[in-house]
């Protein structure tokens, strides 16, 4: 049986060509139980429709598994839609994030036979086994698929508890020269993530594999390191990790293994300000760390609190000033304007926050609701929406990506892209 995995095109690949670790693990597993597989990543790779077709009828698989967020949801239904036209009995298969929050509703879309929501490496190994062996869906935990008109939710799978235990990614399937970041410059980059699940509840986030936060080991992520550098002379990995100093025993532990095995490459993390002190940072810095991103989030508190960021101003400030006595290390901030609750007043103190920290870069985002956010339902129930336009997406009843914000008495979106680059332009 032969399986290919696709990555839609994006609508952004200027700010950056990233590996999709998701299908690249999915492709791992599958190879290790002896099933042929391929991985066309379209906006690595550059592949459009046509290319895709003609992949598709030279390859001929049985199975096509497509990964789906948000922003990529419609063009996951298009390649849906085209390998159905090629081959009407090639069954279709799609997971990802967006997936994870409206499994169900995706099976409205025909063009889809099977959703995978949450952690997909198990069930889809047993979707394609099953289709071997000639047996039915019914018994496979994890799925969501189509009974003649019925749309059928089996009981979840369990969530992968030791990651130790996964293969690693399929990264010899996987266009590894076309990958980029601006900040890697011109060294060959990669990204790395070493947890799953979130242990926050951020009100802005959704978290994609369930609450249950479970960590690789420093060995198993320093074995990974070691084999990007031998294998792909990487120079440049991204710690894709939330909060990568969550646990600062193993940061310790990782840091110690790269310096005791004398990898020389630069990397960075994304981290809360609270999860940082002066010795993680030292130990960060001497094994190679070159950029912390704080995801600072808003220069008052009132709004931090809504957030429910659990974080204070004071963090904020120490963890700034924290990295710039080690040195060597870049800050980016984050922040982030137009949450429910905001006020220009407490716009201009997130600003004036921004000004005043000493940091190398800062990025202002408008506030968006995503499906899946307590924050989304709160827009939906407080009337900030009125439709309930992500799960009308998620039905294909929509042709267009939803973009919503809150907009104020005090402010309306053209008002908040005109602060933004107010922002930008003070801060840069």
């Amino acid at each position: 049986m032969k399986v290919a995995l696709i990555n839609p095109k994006q609508m952004d690949t200027i700010n950056g060509r990233y590996p999709h670790l998701g299908i690249g693990s999915l492709a791992s597993i599958l190879e290790k139980n002896n099933i042929e597989v391929k991985i066309w990543d379209m906006p690595v790779s550059e592949l459009n429709e046509e290319d895709i077709s003609n992949m598709l009828q030279d390859y001929d698989p049985e199975i096509v598994g497509i990964t789906s967020n948000s922003f990529t949801f419609l063009e996951a239904k298009k390649l849906a839609g085209l390998s159905k036209s090629i081959n009407p009995d090639v069954l279709t298969i799609v997971g990802g994030p967006h997936i994870s929050i409206y499994p169900v509703e995706t099976l409205v879309n025909n063009e889809f036979d099977i959703a995978i929501p949450g952690e997909a490496e198990i069930s889809f190994l047993n979707v394609v086994q099953t289709l071997q062996n000639n047996k039915k869906l019914e018994d496979i935990r994890g799925v969501v698929y189509r009974n003649g008109s019925q749309i059928i939710k089996n009981s979840p799978e369990k969530l992968i508890s030791n990651l130790d235990n996964l293969p690693l990614p399929a990264r010899h399937l996987m266009p590894n020269d076309s990958y980029f970041s601006p900040i890697a410059h011109n060294d060959n980059y990669s990204i790395v993530t070493t947890v799953r699940g979130c242990p926050f509840k951020c009100f802005y986030c959704s978290s994609n594999n369930g609450k249950s936060f479970r960590m690789r080991s420093p060995s198993n992520v320093v074995d990974e390191i070691e084999f990007l550098i031998n294998e792909y002379d990487t120079e440049y990995i991204q710690f894709y990790d939330d909060s990568f100093s969550f646990n600062k025993n193993r940061v310790r532990e990782i840091c110690r293994q790269i310096k005791e095995r004398d990898l020389e490459f630069k990397w960075d993390v994304r981290t809360r300000v609270d999860m940082v002190d002066a010795k993680i940072l030292e130990d960060m810095e001497d094994a190679g760390c070159k950029r912390i991103r704080y995801g600072m989030e808003s220069g008052d508190q009132r709004i931090l609190d809504i957030m429910r960021k659990g974080i204070t101003l004071e963090q904020i400030n120490n963890a700034v000033d924290l990295t710039k006595e080690v040195g060597g290390m870049e800050i980016l901030a984050y922040f982030m304007i137009g949450t429910p609750g905001e006020t220009l007043e407490s716009i201009d103190k997130t600003i004036s926050l921004a000004q005043n920290l000493s940091v190398d870069h800062v990025r202002f985002n408008i506030t968006t609701a995503y499906p899946g956010t307590d924050m989304y339902k709160f827009g939906l129930e407080s009337g900030y929406f009125d439709q309930d336009y992500w799960l009308q997406y998620a039905r294909g009843e929509l042709d267009y990506i939803p973009d919503l914000i809150f907009e104020t008495e005090e402010y309306n979106r053209n008002d908040l892209e005109k602060i933004i680059k107010h922002a930008k332009e003070v801060c840069s």
